[in-house]
């Protein structure tokens, strides 16, 4: 019997884009390439990609991952790529008025300051690649701007000897090969799709960043970072794909080192060294309302397969751990909905899942509801700020609950409420409420607008004072219901 390799496990966070919003995960696909330097290690890859032209950079569907040598899409499973490169595939239409027979027309890339012209040369109208003999420099030198083949110097085995050089790996144009590509920077292509057509692409000043929970206990976690390395513009699908990649080395092999691989969302020029673990933890904190998957792996991408679904225990023992942070997630509704949902399902008219569903909710996410409203509640009020929230959520819950109050209460005797709460304190009062039509919130408000009559009237006082002992006396001698031993 085979068994089956362990898998890498994907925690991916959501990300804020501003204090307040909602939190979301940007759409991506995360890759994993075990492979050797001698020493065994591992490079995670997350591939996101932005529609061509987006004045704001807004990630769309993912393009998926490929798989060996294409002439139009690069190989994913590398170890790295010391320089980013820039690739585009893709035809162009050719038309308008030929030049001494020959269509011809100019192009240029620019990213930042960097800038470079192409002429792009046709015998006939019609559509042709971006490829040569069709594309040319403006020093006439064959302009190849689709992946290039890896060299033969790529080792078969994934074994890479000391000292090899990893500029093997690099598939782009020398001229579209960069150290970096400017953050909230625009991508600029000119005459690729018409005649003087200026396309402008605004790159995100958003990147993913690796933290990698080790197998081994005691041993902290690993903060990794992933370089933008791959940029591919494809313009027939008019997209472009955007790929980050780091790597760690790790002692034994690579699937039992690892516990969990955590892709969080950040703002490079943001980040600072100095304070790693704070940053994560603002980034762990908002997990348990992640995503959790398999990473893809080379062999699915050669089977043409995704990889497999997270077991039901598997993707609810991924969510338990997430909940294992210092801080818990920050609320996403309003207190005064929370408060709302809270009174709503503190009276017990109606099943609790139908109160969440009717809230948008499933048990999951009010539990971080919930968990968020206690932070901020618990919390001592030791700014003006925080002692307004608790009253705020305090006069919003009551307010809540007296709206929820029903013509049923209005005819509630003093000898009613006061059996009702004789047999609460007995534990006993909820097939009670039942009988009345009446959920637990009832009780609580019966027993305030009583309250206030008695502090209001002597007489009132009486009467409840006596209808609650009398009903104490009653409860006391009613036999108890029985319980039920469980076999040991």
């Amino acid at each position: 019997m085979i068994t089956p390799l362990r898998r890498f496990l994907v925690a991916h966070a959501p990300w804020r884009e501003a204090p307040g919003s909602r939190p979301a995960c940007p759409p991506c696909v995360v890759g994993v390439h075990p492979w050797w330097m001698p020493e065994p290690a591992l490079s995670v890859f997350v591939r996101a990609t932005l529609p061509l032209g987006a004045t704001t950079p807004a990630f769309v569907e993912p393009t998926p991952l490929s798989v060996g040598e294409a002439p139009d899409r690069p190989d994913d499973f590398i170890p790295l790529r010391p320089a980013l490169d820039l690739v585009l595939t893709g035809l162009v239409d050719m038309a308008g008025v030929p030049q001494g027979g020959v269509f011809v027309r100019r192009a240029a890339i620019s990213i930042g300051e960097a800038r470079e012209e192409l002429l792009i040369a046709s015998g006939a109208p019609g559509r042709v690649p971006l490829a040569p003999p069709y594309t040319r420099w403006l020093d006439g030198s064959e302009a190849r701007l689709g992946p290039r083949p890896l060299t033969s110097a790529v080792p078969a085995d994934g074994i890479h000897p000391d000292g090899f050089d990893f500029d093997a790996y690099q598939i782009g144009a020398d001229r579209l090969q960069f150290d970096g590509m400017p953050a909230g920077e625009p991508l600029v292509l000119q005459g690729f799709f018409a005649e003087g057509d200026r396309v402008e692409t605004l790159l995100p000043d958003l990147a993913p960043r690796l933290l990698v929970d080790l197998a081994e206990p005691g041993l902290e976690p690993r903060d990794v970072v992933l370089r933008l390395d791959t940029a591919h513009v494809d313009c027939d699908r008019r997209v472009v794909d955007l790929t980050w990649r780091g790597l760690l080395a790790l002692e034994g092999e690579v699937r039992a080192a690892t516990d969990r691989l955590i892709v969080g969302w950040v703002r490079p020029t943001e980040w600072d060294d100095s304070r790693v673990a704070s940053h994560w933890r603002d980034i762990l904190r908002e997990l348990p309302r992640g995503r959790f998957f398999w990473a893809t792996e080379q062999g699915d991408v050669a089977r043409g397969v995704a990889p497999p679904d997270l077991t039901e225990e598997e993707a609810l023992m991924a969510r338990y751990q997430s909940w294992d942070q210092v801080a818990g997630p920050l609320a996403t509704l309003p207190l005064e909905r929370r408060a709302r949902i809270a009174a709503e399902l503190a009276e017990q008219r109606e099943p609790r899942e139908g109160v969440l569903l009717r809230h948008g909710l499933d048990e999951h996410g009010w539990s971080l509801e919930e968990r968020a409203t206690l932070d901020e509640l618990s919390a001592p009020a030791a700014t003006p700020a925080e002692a307004r929230a608790q009253q705020a959520y305090a006069e919003a819950y009551r307010e809540a609950q007296a709206s929820l109050a029903t013509p049923v209460e209005d005819s509630i005797t003093v000898q009613q409420l006061a059996r009702l709460i004789a047999l609460a304190e007995d534990g006993r009062h909820e097939p009670a409420l039942r009988e009345l039509g009446l959920g637990l919130g009832a009780l609580l408000r019966l027993e305030q607008r009583f309250r206030r009559e008695a502090d209001a009237s002597p007489d009132a006082a009486r009467a409840l004072d006596a209808a609650l002992e009398a009903a104490r006396e009653e409860a006391a001698s009613s036999p108890r219901p029985e319980v039920s031993e469980v076999p040991s």
